[in-house]
C-alpha cells in the first residue's frame, strides 16, 4: 500500500475538524436499501414512499458504488431506542410546513425548501454525515482486518475531501482550506457505500478524486429530486388554502362534488333561518310574558329583569281521597289536630314576620313592609347594582333569621305535647372507642409496672 507524505504535516482545519458519523442515522444499521412497503418505513407521508426505489440517487464505478436514501424511507428499528439514545428526524410534512411559515424561506418570489433539521446529537467543530459502509466477504476479503482497513480508508477519504478540501494536482494532494465543501453532504439522507477490494490497494491520490466525483453526482441528483417534490407539495398546500374548507364539520362532504356541497350548504342555511324564525315566534316577549333572567330581547340587548315570583305558602297536609278514613278514626283525629296546629302556626308567622325581617337601624318603607321574603330581596335599601348572587345571599340570610326567630318564639311559648321519641345519644369525641381503649391500655400498663416493682426482690450474691 502506497503512503501519502502530504498528510504528515497538516495544519489545523479552519471550519470543521472532521466528519461526525456517530448517532446520525435514525434507523437501524441494517436498513441500507429500503425494499419494504410504504407502510413499514419511518415516514409513510414522504413523496418517494410510493415510488420505485430505482429513482433514488446512485453512483457506480469500478471502485465502489454509492446510494443515497432519505431518512423517511429507512426501515425503523425492531426495538426502538429510548431517550436520550434515540435519533430524531424531521418528516417531510413538518419540513414543508416550516418552509411555509418561515419568512426567510417564504418570500415574495415564492417558498423555498428549508434545510433539514440536524439530529439532536451534535458536536462542536464536526460536520454530521449519515454513512453506512457495506463491506461483504465476497466483494472484499474474508479477513476482518482487511475489511476494517477498507472502511477506515473510505471515511478518511471523505474527511479529506470535505473538511480539508483536498485535491490532486500533478500527482500530489493540495489543500485549499479557504474553500468549503460542506454543502456536498446532503442533510436528511443516508449514504450507503459498497466498496470493492480495489480500495484496499489504492492510494489517497487515486481515491479522493473518485470520492469527490461521487459526492457531486449524488448532491446534484438529490437537489433535483427535492426541488421537484417541494414544488408539488407547495402547489398542494396553496390549493388547499385557496379553496374553502368544506370538510371541517363533516368528512362526508369530501367525497361529494362541489355543486352537491353548495346545495347542502344552502339547505342547511334555510333550515337554520326557519329555526330562528320559529324561536322568535315562540319567544316570551311576543306572547306578552316577562322575560326570564338574562334573556335576549329582539333588538339584541340583554334583559336582566327578574320574573314575578309567586308567594310561597306552606301547604296543609291533605288526606288521600282513595282511602276510607272511616275505618281509621284515630288517624282521622290525628290529622285534624295537625291541620289545626299548622293553621295556628301560620297565623303566628304572618303576625311576627314584619318585625323579624327588619334589621337593626333599618326602617322599612311602606312599599317594602311585607311578610314576603322576595319583596325585600328584590328591592334592596341601597342604590348599588345587585346581581343574582347578591339577591340569593340576601334571601338565604333572611330566611335563616325567620327560621331562628320562629324556633325561639313559637316553640318556646307553645310546649310540645305528646310522646317524644327518645333519641340515642352518639359517642362524643372524647369518649370514642379508640380513646377509651388507649386509656385502658395505658392504665393496665401502669398497673403492671407498679406490680412488677413491688414483687421484685433482690437475690443474694453467692460466692
Amino acid at each position: 500500500m502506497q503512503r501519502c507524505k502530504e498528510l504528515s504535516r497538516l495544519a489545523r482545519a479552519p471550519h470543521f475538524s472532521s466528519l461526525l458519523f456517530r448517532k446520525q442515522s435514525p434507523a437501524s444499521s441494517s436498513a441500507i436499501q429500503p425494499l419494504q412497503k410504504a407502510a413499514t418505513v419511518l415516514d409513510p407521508g414522504h413523496p418517494a414512499a410510493y415510488l420505485p426505489r430505482k429513482i433514488l440517487p446512485r453512483f457506480r464505478n469500478s471502485v465502489f458504488s454509492v446510494t443515497a436514501t432519505p431518512f423517511g424511507l429507512l426501515e425503523p428499528e425492531s426495538i426502538p431506542c429510548q431517550p436520550p439514545f434515540d435519533v430524531s428526524f424531521e418528516t417531510w410534512a413538518e419540513r414543508i410546513s416550516r418552509s411555509l411559515n418561515d419568512p426567510i424561506t417564504n418570500g415574495l418570489d415564492g417558498p423555498i425548501l428549508a434545510p433539514v433539521r440536524l439530529p439532536k446529537y451534535q458536536k462542536r467543530g464536526r460536520l454530521p454525515m449519515s454513512l453506512v459502509t457495506v463491506v461483504g466477504k465476497k466483494a472484499t476479503s474474508k479477513k476482518k482486518v482487511v475489511r476494517l482497513r477498507i472502511i477506515n480508508k473510505v471515511k478518511n477519504a471523505l474527511n479529506l475531501a470535505v473538511t480539508r478540501v483536498a485535491e490532486v494536482k500533478d500527482g500530489k494532494l493540495v489543500f485549499d482550506e479557504a474553500l468549503s465543501r460542506e454543502n456536498l453532504i446532503c442533510r436528511g439522507w443516508t449514504y450507503s457505500v459498497y466498496p470493492s477490494l480495489e480500495v484496499y490497494r489504492m492510494s489517497f491520490t487515486e481515491l479522493i478524486p473518485t470520492v469527490l466525483q461521487a459526492l457531486r453526482s449524488i448532491h446534484k441528483q438529490v437537489t433535483e429530486l427535492e426541488n421537484s417534490w417541494a414544488q408539488k407539495s407547495f402547489e398542494n398546500q396553496s390549493h388547499k388554502s385557496s379553496t374553502r374548507n368544506i370538510t371541517q364539520h363533516s368528512p362526508v362532504f369530501s367525497k361529494l362534488p362541489l355543486k352537491t356541497v353548495t346545495s347542502h350548504e344552502r339547505r342547511n342555511r334555510r333550515l337554520l333561518d326557519a329555526e330562528m324564525n320559529d324561536l322568535t315566534a315562540r319567544s316570551p316577549m311576543s306572547s306578552g310574558e316577562w322575560p326570564s333572567e338574562r334573556s335576549t330581547m329582539s333588538d339584541g340587548t340583554v334583559s336582566t329583569q327578574f320574573p314575578s315570583r309567586k308567594e310561597f305558602k306552606p301547604s296543609l297536609p291533605q288526606t288521600n281521597p282513595h282511602v276510607n278514613m272511616s275505618k281509621y278514626p284515630e288517624e282521622k283525629n290525628r290529622s285534624a289536630g295537625k291541620v289545626e296546629g299548622l293553621s295556628q302556626l301560620l297565623a303566628r308567622i304572618s303576625s311576627a314576620a314584619p318585625q323579624m325581617y327588619q334589621n337593626e337601624g333599618e326602617n322599612l318603607l311602606e312599599e317594602h313592609q311585607s311578610s314576603h321574603v322576595d319583596s325585600l330581596a328584590i328591592h334592596p335599601t341601597n342604590s348599588n347594582p345587585v346581581t343574582s348572587k347578591d339577591l340569593l345571599r340576601i334571601r338565604r340570610s333572611r330566611e335563616t333569621q325567620v327560621a331562628t326567630s320562629l324556633k325561639e318564639k313559637v316553640f318556646a311559648t307553645r310546649p310540645i305535647v305528646g310522646n317524644i321519641p327518645q333519641v340515642k345519644e352518639k359517642f362524643r369525641f372524647k369518649d370514642s372507642v379508640s380513646q377509651r381503649d388507649r386509656q385502658k391500655r395505658e392504665r393496665e400498663k401502669s398497673e403492671n409496672s407498679s406490680r412488677w416493682v413491688k414483687t421484685k426482690k433482690s437475690k443474694p450474691f453467692n460466692l
